[in-house]
This record gives structure tokens, sequence and C-alpha cells, in this order.
């Protein structure tokens, strides 16, 4: 997914009564670079999401170049 803060992350768990508010692992910032190691957020968690970031689009990985195998 894309957030709003431009940066893309895999989805980890979603909760049943949040669906827009999934565990996420961020692998790439805004500018594109990997992260390494990758950002764990629980959206719906607001101690962790103090940056109020949200999911802006779902993304098909391979067109930010992204092979979702290396991150699983």
């Amino acid at each position: 997914v894309r957030l709003n803060t431009m940066e893309i992350a895999i989805t980890r768990r979603v909760h049943p009564n949040a669906l827009l508010l999934p565990e996420i692992k961020i692998i790439m910032d805004a500018s594109g670079a990997i992260l390494n190691p990758p950002l764990f957020i629980d959206l719906a968690n607001v101690e962790e999401n103090l940056s109020g970031r949200g999911i802006e689009e779902v993304i098909d990985p391979l067109t930010v170049g992204i092979d979702l195998l290396n991150f699983i």
C-alpha cells in the first residue's frame, strides 16, 4: 500500500473492526529508498502512529520495483 506520507508498506495483519488501520511493515521511504530494517507500525495504535500515517491507495508492488518475496 502507499501511505499518505508517500511511504510504501506491506500489510501484515488486518483488524476486523478497523479494516483501514492494519498492522504494516514500511519497506520504502517517501524518496523511494528501501528501509533496512523495515519499520513495523500498527496504524490502529495511536501511540505507534504519532505521525498520523494512513493508507492512501493499494498499489501493485511491481509498479514501484518491489519483489514481495524479498520482504516476507
